[in-house]
């Protein structure tokens, strides 16, 4: 996965932090709104005897898909942030005393 780089000249952090956010709970309302359309089998049996397990199938494919969204994008946020604190982190400085 490509990482966006944390620099004077990009998206603060602050605004990309709030977008990562926003996207993982719409994503994560989808998700929820989408479990609640699980496929009922009144609704394909005139069609055939597959139908309703090929619905299932579908149903859960577009499940996974959301779930893996989120978990890329909140990898994109969690290295994002990581990034922040190492910016932050005060540079360490080797101090060492010589003894006489």
């Amino acid at each position: 996965m490509i990482y966006p780089s944390l620099h004077l000249n990009g998206t603060s952090f602050d605004s990309l932090l709030e977008d990562y956010n926003e996207a993982i709970h719409s994503l994560q309302i989808a998700y929820n709104d989408l479990l609640g359309m699980s496929p009922n089998g009144r609704d394909y049996y005139p069609q055939s005897n597959k139908a309703f397990a090929d619905a299932v199938t579908e149903h859960s494919k577009r499940l996974t898909t959301i779930s893996s969204m989120v978990r890329e994008i909140e990898d994109l946020r969690d290295v994002w942030i990581k990034k922040n604190d190492e910016r932050k982190r005060p540079c360490s400085t080797n101090n060492t005393d010589t003894q006489s």
